[in-house]
C-alpha cells in the first residue's frame, strides 16, 4: 500500500545514516582541536549562527520548528560525543 513511500523514506534514512556518521567523525577532528587548544566544547555563538543560517530558507513555520528541534538534538548528540572522547584524550595524557 505504501512500498512506494516507504522505500523512499528507507533511502532517504539510509543516506542520514551516512551523513550522521561523517558528521560524527568531523565532530571528533574539532573535540581534538578544541582539547589540543583548551576550549569548551560548547560554542553557543557558533550554534546559534548555524540554526539560523539552516533553518532560513524553510517557509513552513511548522516545519520549520520541527528542523531546529532536530537541528538542536544533532547538536546535543555530538557535544555528548566530543565530551566523551575529550575524557578519553585526558586519560591517555
Amino acid at each position: 500500500m505504501f512500498e512506494e513511500e516507504r522505500n523512499l523514506l528507507n533511502e532517504i534514512d539510509d543516506e542520514m545514516k551516512k551523513l550522521f556518521i561523517k558528521r560524527q567523525k568531523v565532530v571528533l577532528k574539532i573535540a581534538e582541536k578544541k582539547f589540543a587548544e583548551g576550549l569548551n566544547i560548547e560554542d553557543r555563538k557558533r550554534e546559534e549562527e548555524m540554526l539560523k543560517r539552516l533553518s532560513a530558507d524553510i517557509k513552513d513555520e511548522e516545519l520549520c520548528k520541527a528542523y531546529i528541534l532536530f537541528l538542536k538534538e544533532v547538536i546535543s548528540l555530538s557535544k555528548a560525543y566530543q565530551a566523551r572522547h575529550i575524557e578519553e584524550l585526558k586519560k591517555a595524557e
